[in-house]
């Protein structure tokens, strides 16, 4: 595998993917799908699912969402042509415009038994502003890894967006003061419910993780750096521009660090 974080002036994730997000999320999904593949036993697969909605979405802030505008027509177009006509003159008549936020796309792997009617064996969510902010989709988002849960299926969330986790299944309280970190990865083992978190600071590489399977199965490991290694060299990111700083913020002491890093890099 060709190692492309020469690409990036940090060691594992990098805080400036973060405001290009729908880039970087289809790429995980895929990546994460095709680096799973020899790692599973026989009879499992691992297959990246897409479901598309349209919300409205409460509180979100997303920068670069692009929404669909739909014309319609209001009535008044014999109205103003008359008056036009008339000779008078006046305010040009507005169309009225319906608003409607562009799609959502609800990506994930799904681990599969394909010798027992590809039961879903583990679902793996990386996650996207959407789930983390409040909101339906985050109550949606909640709710459906309770059912996985109840379902007997395992699940993995991997969430490389940094900021408050208060609305999901673990938030950072649930971890100890000294514990807590820039970034976090959960597993939850349907057979044996044990819940398993890996803190990821942004001055390391990212870990390798254990992906849950079948009862008799031993997890599968999924290397989460070479996941984001296999993102720098499939994705359209040299056009990041390291003078600014990313968004959100990083805190003073890692902007520090981080500045410190990005000169380093750039005189290479």
């Amino acid at each position: 595998m060709i190692v492309a974080m020469n690409k990036s002036p940090f060691p594992g994730m990098n805080p400036y993917l973060e405001s290009r997000w729908s880039n970087v999320h289809v790429l995980m999904v895929s990546a994460i799908a095709a680096l799973l593949k020899p790692a599973l036993p026989a009879g499992l697969e691992a297959r990246p699912e897409e479901e598309v909605r349209i919300e409205t979405i409460a509180g979100e802030r997303m920068r670069g969402f692009r929404p669909d505008i739909a014309v319609v027509d209001s009535g008044r177009f014999e109205a103003a042509a008359a008056a036009r006509s008339a000779g008078a003159v006046g305010v040009m008549e507005p169309i009225q415009i319906r608003f409607h936020r562009g799609p959502v796309v609800l990506r994930n792997i799904e681990v599969v038994d394909t010798r027992d009617n590809d039961r879903v064996v583990t679902v793996i969510e990386v996650l996207s502003p959407w789930n983390k902010l409040p909101g339906q989709l985050n109550r949606d988002y909640v709710a459906k890894l309770k059912s996985i849960e109840d379902g007997g299926t395992s699940w993995v969330e991997i969430d490389l967006l940094r900021g408050s986790r208060s609305h999901l299944i673990v938030t950072w309280s649930d971890l100890k003061k000294e514990e807590r970190s820039n970034y976090l990865a959960v597993t939850l083992d349907a057979n044996s419910f044990k819940l398993l978190a890996y803190p990821i600071s942004i001055r390391q590489q990212l870990p390798a993780i254990h992906v849950p399977l079948r009862e008799t199965d031993a997890p599968a490991t999924l290397d989460l750096q070479a996941v984001l290694e296999r993102v720098y060299n499939d994705g359209p990111f040299d056009s990041i521009d390291y003078s600014v700083p990313p968004e959100p913020q990083l805190s003073p002491a890692d902007a520090e660090w981080a500045a410190g890093l990005i000169a380093g890099w750039q005189e290479k």
